[in-house]
């Protein structure tokens, strides 16, 4: 055993394919003193597994996914923590496709998390509101209002009243989330302090999503005096309210 040890001190690691679910190699070792001495046909490599959804635990921890996900396929169908642990896994690859570099990946990353609703990730997903490209923070405007994350709305109010005046494809997306997450009003505010100073286009078109009451007799104003796009937009933005009126009977 001694000489066997000694003559192993300078071996590399074990290829990662041979290590049990608690990271160890576990060795069953015939030492004869007969011709079958002690090399290497005398030993087997046993495999020690943990619990599927400890051992999922202990593998997305050290970050290897791909042995993450082997460690499950080959786990029984009938395994009882199998939805769990493809869930961590699932997770952990959404979790690092939002951190990577490749804008097709968070794109594509965002759009699971909200199809899927995996709420977990909610806070990720929050941090692409302001600090990524326009197409990935509609997107996760979006995923925002499918997770119901109402931590997002003060972040998407605050960018609507920076937008509202000149981003059009902005402007919409995060009036469609407020609207979606029960925050109508932070929606009305921002548009209806953009339309104190004038008649602009996309908060009037905004203003279709989440129509205000009070602000009708400046619709009609404006529909009377303004040029043709203005008319257009009052009208677009006077429809709303119409049928509102309608449903209710007043």
């Amino acid at each position: 055993v001694r000489d066997a040890i000694s003559d192993a001190t300078h071996l590399p690691a074990p290829p990662i394919e041979v290590l049990s679910d608690d990271d160890r190699v576990y060795l069953r070792w015939v030492f004869a003193r007969d011709r079958r001495q002690a090399g290497p046909a005398t030993a087997t490599i046993e495999e020690h597994e943990l619990p599927l959804r400890e051992a999922s635990e202990r593998i997305v921890k050290s970050g290897d996914l791909g042995r993450a996900a082997r460690r499950i396929r080959r786990a029984p169908a009938h395994d009882p923590d199998r939805v769990a642990a493809t869930t961590l896994v699932a997770t952990a690859a959404l979790r690092e496709a939002l951190a990577s570099l490749d804008s097709a990946a968070q794109r594509a990353a965002v759009e699971a998390i909200g199809t899927a609703t995996v709420t977990d990730l909610a806070p990720e997903a929050r941090a692409l509101l302001e600090n990524a490209s326009d197409e990935l923070r509609i997107m996760a405007m979006a995923t925002a209002a499918a997770l119901d994350d109402r931590a997002a709305v003060e972040s998407i109010a605050r960018q609507l009243r920076r937008d509202v005046a000149e981003h059009r494809r902005l402007a919409l997306a995060e009036t469609s989330a407020l609207v979606r997450l029960g925050a109508a009003p932070a929606a009305e505010d921002a548009i209806a302090t953009t339309l104190a100073t004038g008649p602009n286009p996309i908060a009037l078109e905004a203003f279709a999503l989440v129509p205000r009451a009070t602000l009708l007799p400046q619709l009609a104003t404006w529909f009377g005096h303004g040029n043709a796009v203005t008319r257009l937009f009052a009208t677009a933005s006077e429809f709303p309210t119409r049928r509102e009126r309608s449903s209710s009977g007043t």
